[in-house]
């Protein structure tokens, strides 16, 4: 299978450049065996959606282990081990076994489980190349996760500074209120003022123009008493 892969790979470049011969120098420059390999594998996974990615890396964590040795699961297990769905981990598991794929391939069902078919890396020269798969997927969810998680805090960080600002600006339209409210309290009070003081005022000049009749009166009796004019005083 390994061979294949690698042959596949070679054959399909030398067409695409229009030989119909193997060279040595056409599998030098595609990198040799192991980066055709890893080329395929990349290539594989990278057409696969996101979400399948996604179950594919937790299913790889199971069936390669971390020196490389691959182990073979049934998807019921891989299901228990990772915690996706049966169905999901079945819809994978098919699609990376299918056609010309190479990635994984079903194996003899364990004895006790007869009619579910375990899974296992194609050939053991994909462990070290599904462990560097992953952990490449690995490492760049978690930058997007960090990513979204740092556009959120700006979000977050925007609103509360838009909220703060929206705070302030209440605030002060509450202080002009205030002030004017105020302004206008002390203008209303000079108003009444200013209106009771001129009421006392005119009252004050009622009472001297008064006073000033009652003195011009009493001035007249006391002028006629004393030129003897008789006869009623004129007031």
């Amino acid at each position: 299978p390994y061979l294949q892969l690698v042959m596949t790979r070679l054959w399909d470049e030398e067409q695409r450049a229009g030989s119909h011969t193997l060279h040595l120098q056409t599998l030098e420059q595609l990198g040799g065996a192991e980066k055709i390999v890893r080329t395929h594998l990349d290539t594989t996974m990278g057409a696969l959606p996101e979400h399948e990615q996604q179950v594919a890396a937790n299913i790889f964590n199971f069936l390669v282990t971390p020196s490389g040795t691959k182990i073979a699961h049934t998807a019921r297990d891989l299901a228990d081990y990772s915690h996706v769905p049966q169905n999901e981990i079945a819809a994978t598991l098919e699609k990376l076994s299918g056609g010309d794929i190479r990635i994984l391939r079903p194996v003899a069902p364990p004895l006790d489980q007869p009619n579910e078919p375990r899974y296992e890396i194609f050939h053991d020269v994909l462990g070290a190349p599904i462990l560097d798969w992953r952990a490449r997927f690995v490492q760049q969810q978690e930058k997007i996760e960090s990513e979204k998680k740092l556009a959120a805090e700006k979000r977050r960080v925007s609103r509360l500074r838009f909220g703060l600002i929206g705070v302030s600006l209440l605030l002060l339209a509450v202080i002009v209120l205030v002030i004017f409210a105020f302004t206008q309290r002390q203008e209303a009070e000079r108003a009444t003022a200013f209106a009771e003081q001129q009421k006392a005022d005119a009252l004050t000049q009622r009472d001297a123009a008064q006073k000033a009749q009652a003195d011009a009166l009493a001035q007249k009796i006391l002028d006629a008493y004393a030129n003897g004019t008789t006869g009623i005083i004129d007031v």
